[in-house]
């Protein structure tokens, strides 16, 4: 785009013969340059600051979704442990009233064994 604007220019230098008019054009020449450099700064500025915005976005997106493996499997791991606690609890007092239900008959063979 500069080289086109800057072949315009340079023709139309050529095409005036008068050295102020040249000159005129010259200068003319550096403004639109400068319009253009600020223009193609700030459509540059527009875009890095709407990639940031993305990345920052894409950022929070990806802790939000972190947080929720993470609550996710915490629950997971409370759930399963409260089931294998519940499990070994049952176990225990099966085992408990195995070992009571045992000694009762052991006892009852005893007192029937001692009265013979």
């Amino acid at each position: 785009m500069y080289l086109i604007i800057y072949y315009l220019f340079f023709i139309l230098i050529l095409l005036f013969t008068s050295f102020g008019g040249a000159h005129k054009i010259q200068i003319r020449i550096g403004e639109l340059t400068l319009i253009e450099n600020k223009k193609f700064l700030e459509e540059k500025e527009k875009k890095l600051k709407k990639e940031i915005q993305k990345i920052k976005t894409k950022h929070n997106n990806e802790i939000y979704s972190f947080q929720m493996k993470m609550t996710s499997a915490v629950n997971e791991f409370k759930k399963s442990h409260s089931v294998e606690y519940e499990r070994l609890v049952q176990k225990f007092k099966n085992k408990f009233k195995d070992l009571e239900n045992s000694q009762i008959t052991e006892l009852n063979l005893l007192i029937r064994n001692s009265n013979f």
